[in-house]
């Protein structure tokens, strides 16, 4: 993910906002979090990292992720594991496609999954150049401005721009329903008195899309014109568009494509929604070198081939019981960790049962004795043993925070026991 645009933020606040979205089934997903009460101020932030508070996706009626944290630190790889059907997926095609509220639109997210709804006709190159849909749109800008002024009139120009500017009325028209569709109170009234002007600019700019050019506003587009191809070019300049056939080519040949299988169609390819499907071995060592190598990029990866995620992860997001969990090493690293810790608690757990068999077979002799004497100071405190011995477990947090035997009797001391 980079940054595309810097602006002041302003301080937070804990409201919230919703945005929905399909899952591959055609259930509703649903993905909040606390943002801003002035979100589309905010919605732009200095940094490139992702802190998001109180995320929350639900699939119908299932809730997935319940007032988790999702922190996502600039140029960091993650590796995201957890059960199959816990929801990774769900999360990252949220995230890819910015339908989870308060994730900052000066970030460029793009999410690799199953092609959907690709031309099967298109070959693969070009499918790879198509998704990137701000290029894909500046590139057709450009395209037909060029074409304009270079071979038609100044009536043919102003057609030209009349019908960019419909378009980027339109798009307007649905970023601001978008908006209005997840607003609610005074904010969702002012969203939709938005949503109504912009409706009114896409009428407004069709009516004079279908009118003949006057000569004023002819001469007038020329110039039009040049200034929008001028920022259509600069856009393409900044994402490097000279060059991007020739890395995506390059790309492709590392992960195995031939050039006759680059400029194939589509539908000649089979795949599955994990970024190592189909690959063969060399290929997959060279995606993982790939992904490695990637400088000031945020990197998030879903596969059930553990060294490939191992080899692409810095560190491991961790989703379990509807939240995110997070480890600074890899997913290796993570297991053995929580293995060894497993280790130490059964090992703690077996010599508590052994002080505690000592400790009970020492009281019964004591109760014993007792009886016989008539002590009754002594079976009391026998007794008094007997409960203590009842009290005894293994108790650890989460965390896995150690805790004490006591070297003078069978009780257990326990260091920060309590829930974080």
């Amino acid at each position: 993910m980079k940054n595309k645009k810097r602006r002041n933020s302003r301080p937070r606040a804990s409201a919230s906002a919703p945005a929905s979205a399909s899952d591959g089934d055609g259930a509703a997903v649903v993905a909040t979090s606390q943002v801003s009460r002035f979100h589309n101020e905010t919605v732009e932030t200095l940094s490139n990292d992702v802190d998001l508070k109180q995320v929350n996706v639900v699939v119908g009626d299932r809730h997935l992720l319940v007032d988790a944290d999702l922190k996502l630190m600039s140029g960091v790889k993650y590796g995201l594991v957890g059960q199959n059907g816990v929801g990774k997926s769900t999360l990252l095609r949220c995230i890819g496609r910015k339908t989870l509220v308060g994730l900052p639109t000066n970030l460029r997210v793009l999410y690799v999954e199953q092609l959907e709804g690709a031309d099967p006709a298109q070959s693969v190159v070009g499918t790879v150049l198509a998704s990137d849909a701000e290029v894909v749109r500046q590139r057709e800008v450009a395209r037909e401005l060029s074409a304009a002024l270079e071979t038609r009139g100044a009536a043919d120009v102003a057609r030209t721009v009349r019908r960019l500017r419909l378009r980027a009325r339109e798009d307007e028209r649905r970023r601001a329903d978008d908006v209005a569709a997840r607003r609610s109170g005074g904010r969702g009234h002012a969203a939709r008195q938005r949503l109504v002007e912009a409706e009114g600019a896409v009428e407004a700019a069709r009516e004079a899309d279908e009118r003949e050019p006057t000569e004023g506003e002819a001469n007038r587009s020329l110039a039009d014109a040049q200034a929008m191809l001028a920022e259509a070019l600069a856009v393409l300049d900044v994402h490097d568009e000279g060059a991007a056939e020739g890395k995506a080519r390059s790309i492709l040949a590392g992960l195995g494509f031939s050039e006759e299988r680059q400029d194939g169609p589509v539908s000649s390819l089979s795949g599955g929604d994990e970024p190592t499907n189909h690959l063969d071995l060399p290929a997959v060592l060279w995606l993982q070198k790939y992904v490695s190598e990637l400088q000031d990029v945020t990197v998030v990866t879903v596969s059930h081939d553990r060294a490939f995620i191992d080899a692409v992860s810095e560190q491991t997001i961790i989703f379990r019981d509807q939240k995110l969990f997070y480890y600074e090493g890899s997913y290796d690293a993570y297991v053995k960790n929580a293995e060894d810790k497993h280790l130490y608690q059964v090992r703690m757990a077996e010599a508590i049962d052994r002080k505690k068999a000592a400790a009970k077979k020492s009281v019964e002799a004591g109760m014993v004795q007792a009886r016989k004497a008539g002590d009754d100071k002594k079976m009391a405190a026998m007794a008094s043993k007997q409960r203590k011995l009842d009290q005894i477990g293994l108790e650890v947090n989460e965390k896995g925070h150690r805790f004490k035997l006591n070297v003078r009797g069978a009780c257990v001391c326990v260091m920060n026991a309590s829930a974080p």
